[in-house]
């Protein structure tokens, strides 16, 4: 729509220049500009001379010239800070790696142009999700936590990441659309100057008091910014610790995880905006159904809600029978708050109520059920407190809905078969494997009877 309205404004718009990190085929650049309105020119890159011939071959097999779509190769970091010299800038970023984007990050944020769009992916899953805490301390200095939600906390790791890259240029993040998608994150945020606004990055990233027993978790800001006396704005350290040393449930203790980015990881309008081109064009996107779950799941979640519960494991805890979404949904509407769904997880319950009303729900949804506690358990524990909020999980008069929306299938399923192949260089690997095997058949120092397909005997000192 902005590029529309600057070719209202002025014919003369150039168009968009873009820069592809890390392209492999070029096939991405090049259905950006066949598919898309206003580009001026992309510079598709890869590290690999095989992957820059793979390029070049595959932009004149599309019809396009190298001024439109310019080959390059080599380390993407080092090209980006050589054309920042020359005074070359670029409006969309896009930095897709197998693995962590980390490396890649710093050139970037240098290299986008004011209010640029920045486009990243991290596939290294494992790490953001707290296999490797080591590992990710190394690269994005937090620790996560494998926990229900540790995909929405990837998200927002790499979120308070990219933002902290950003502070140190006196620039700052604007998250349009922050995505956990099959095995990767994605992010869609744009980048602005502004030493005022940098100073509020603080009180953007909070820590993780998760209760080790129980699903209880609690974040606390690193800073607020308050008034003085002056009505000045003022930023202040949090007063800590803001739990206690046991968990106030279950008595469990608490593991501390984070710093994580705590603002909204999405623009609702700008996600409105993307749902509607799509359900209007739903012809030209082959994987239309599974887009349009993605983003109405995106619309609905809450904004102002990092993190949330999960049915089976709230009820888990309590070694009871698990309630319906609907019905806990109704539960916490009814008590005056807000929930939705997470697009990370179909299960999730993502709300702005408090621990406490979480567990005065599940106490008042036990009442109705048999359960056979254990004397000292984590249940026994949280169940020993009565509810101290009237939970009523009645549907009233003015929540029946006489018309139902259009049904959206929200987790949509993937084909047969899908999936990622491995990473470029195996197949070399083998390759050479092969060669090597074959030049010692040939001078017969192999026993074919000695050798399996995967592994050769090792006190063979000829092999």
């Amino acid at each position: 729509n902005e590029i529309n309205e600057l070719n209202e404004i002025n014919n003369s718009f150039p168009g968009v220049n873009i820069f592809e990190a890390l392209s492999a085929s070029g096939l991405r650049s090049i259905r950006y500009f066949k598919e898309l309105n206003g580009v001026n020119n992309i510079v598709v890159n890869d590290l690999d001379p095989n992957a820059f011939d793979s390029i070049r071959r595959n932009i004149a097999h599309n019809g396009f010239n190298e001024r439109q779509l310019t080959p390059s190769v080599g380390d993407c970091s080092i090209i980006l800070t050589k054309m920042r010299e020359k005074g070359k800038h670029f409006d969309i970023i896009d930095i897709d790696p197998y693995g962590s984007a980390v490396p890649f990050l710093d050139a970037s944020v240098q290299s986008i142009n004011e209010g640029g769009l920045l486009c990243v992916t991290c596939t290294d899953m494992p790490v953001l999700c707290g296999k490797h805490i080591e590992v990710a301390y190394s690269k994005y200095a937090t620790t996560p936590l494998r926990e229900k939600y540790m995909h929405e906390m990837a998200i927002r790791i790499v979120l308070q990441t990219l933002n902290q890259t950003a502070n140190r240029y006196q620039k700052y993040i604007e998250p349009l659309g922050c995505f956990f998608i099959d095995f990767y994150v994605r992010c869609f945020v744009r980048v602005y100057t502004s030493p005022l606004k940098v100073k509020d990055s603080p009180t953007f990233l909070s820590y993780i008091f998760q209760c080790v027993s129980c699903d209880t978790f609690t974040l606390q800001p690193i800073q607020k910014k308050v008034n003085n006396f002056k009505g000045n704005p003022k930023y202040v350290t949090t007063s800590a610790p803001i739990v206690g040393k046991n968990c106030e449930f279950c008595g469990g203790k608490h593991q501390i995880g984070g710093p994580i980015w705590n603002q909204p990881i999405f623009n609702k309008s700008f996600i409105i905006n993307v749902l509607d081109i799509i359900n209007k064009n739903k012809d030209i996107f082959a994987q239309n159904r599974k887009i349009i779950g993605l983003l109405t799941v995106a619309s609905e979640e809450l904004q102002d809600a990092p993190l949330f519960y999960t049915l089976s494991s709230l009820s888990s805890a309590l070694r009871c029978q698990s309630p319906s979404a609907s019905t806990v949904r109704q539960g916490l509407t009814n008590a005056g708050f807000e929930v939705s769904q997470s697009h990370c997880c179909a299960e999730a319950i993502k709300t702005n109520a408090p621990s406490n009303v979480i567990w005065d729900l599940m106490r008042t949804w036990v009442k109705s059920q048999s359960l056979n506690i254990t004397e000292g358990s984590v249940a026994e524990r949280i169940l020993s407190t009565e509810p101290k909020i009237e939970i009523d999980f009645s549907i009233r008069v003015g929540d029946v809905i006489t018309e139902k929306p259009p049904v959206v299938a929200r987790f949509v399923q993937n084909p047969k078969n899908w999936g990622p192949k491995k990473a470029a260089g195996g197949g070399r690997f083998v390759k050479l494997k092969d060669q090597i095997r074959n030049i010692s058949r040939e001078k017969g120092t192999i026993n074919e009877n000695n050798i399996s397909e995967d592994k050769t005997d090792e006190n063979n000192d000829e092999t």
